[in-house]
């Protein structure tokens, strides 16, 4: 048996505590028996066996080695001796482990965060994405996952309303490597989403490509939009000197909010369980046509469903040819959102707005 210095320094024993003993004395346990029985195996039939050990040093403390190891032979090609170099690997380890650590939280925080994160590194190559940035722009997991950034820059772009000046810009902060980008992004869908793109710079300045997280601030937008037009419904209400004047601000602030194509407010009288028509418009030859009818009818089965139960919405496939609207009898609502009006807590009327188009609201 021998051992050099750095045996000592690495395990703890000196050579005496070690002479005649097997190098089973290092064994911490952790390793399965399979993996000494290929070792053994490999050596005993002439060839090196190399490998990485876990191994308990003299004090009980754990420590990593790279170990490679071969028989060595006699004239008479037999094996009289094993010959071990070994390597302390521990630091190097812990390193590998510290940055597995890391990568699995970086790698957690993508994937729980509310924005859409694409990392492209400086060859317009794909590094990482989340699911949420898939989900969000609608892409195909084939086309992410090729990982090459313009097919996919392509597909992103189609999506916005305008394609070019979105390119342009991407193109921009792709020659201009240390600005920050900020933008909102309007998409064709209606949508509207904020881009944030940062460069990734090491610390010794070294640039190693850009981060762009995506951001859906359609519902934020459309709140700030819904509180404009309640405060300008407010408004224009308290200046309203007639039943029929105040339809028209509240038709007019429905179609800021919705868009619509007909449209129709009711008072429901619940003393006769009558519905008085207030005003209906609809969307004629292009032309809005709205008629002032004040007349009242027998409430409806779904009038009384929304006044009891509050606000629906009906989307349809295709035209229901049951559903006609005042006005056009050509065409039939694909698209009705019914919402009660109540004056503290007491049912007083139906607000109907409706669209051609399906899946409008």
């Amino acid at each position: 048996t021998y051992v050099n210095p750095k045996f000592t320094e690495a395990t703890g024993y000196s050579f005496p505590e070690v002479a005649g003993q097997n190098p089973r004395i290092l064994k911490s346990g952790e390793p399965p028996p399979e993996e000494y029985k290929r070792l053994w195996e490999t050596i005993a039939a002439g060839g090196e066996w190399r490998g990485i050990f876990h191994n308990r040093k003299k004090n009980g403390e754990l420590y990593w080695e790279s170990a490679s190891i071969a028989p060595v032979f006699n004239e008479a090609r037999e094996i009289t001796h094993y010959l071990a170099f070994k390597e302390d690997i521990t630091e190097r380890k812990q390193a590998e482990e510290e940055l597995k650590f890391k990568n699995v939280i970086l790698s957690i925080q993508q994937e729980v965060s509310l924005d859409g994160i694409l990392v492209i590194d400086e060859n317009s190559k794909i590094v990482s994405y989340n699911q949420r940035f898939v989900e969000m722009w609608g892409i195909p997991p084939k086309l992410v996952g090729a990982k090459v950034d313009e097919p996919v820059l392509s597909f992103v772009a189609n999506k916005t309303v305008d394609p070019p000046s979105y390119l342009q810009r991407v193109q921009h902060l792709f020659e201009h490597r240390q600005e920050i980008g900020r933008e909102e992004i309007l998409l064709k869908d209606g949508r509207v989403f904020d881009l944030y793109s940062a460069p990734m710079n090491g610390s010794d300045g070294r640039h190693y490509g850009r981060v762009r997280f995506f951001r859906d601030l359609t519902e934020r937008k459309q709140a700030e939009t819904s509180a404009v037009a309640f405060s300008k419904l407010g408004q224009e209400l308290f200046s309203a000197t007639t039943l029929e004047d105040a339809a028209q601000i509240v038709a007019k602030v429905a179609d800021e909010l919705f868009g619509w194509d007909a449209f129709s407010l009711h008072l429901y009288i619940a003393e006769t369980d009558e519905i008085e028509s207030v005003l209906e418009s609809d969307s004629i030859n292009g032309q809005r046509t709205s008629v002032l009818l004040r007349d009242r009818n027998r409430a409806s089965d779904n009038m009384r469903r929304v006044l009891k139960n509050g606000a629906e919405l009906i989307l349809k496939d295709g035209l229901d040819p049951n559903a006609t609207p005042f006005g056009d009898t050509s065409r039939s609502s694909a698209s009705i959102m019914r919402v009660p009006l109540r004056v503290k807590a007491k049912s007083t009327g139906v607000l109907g707005v409706h669209s051609y188009t399906p899946q409008a609201y």
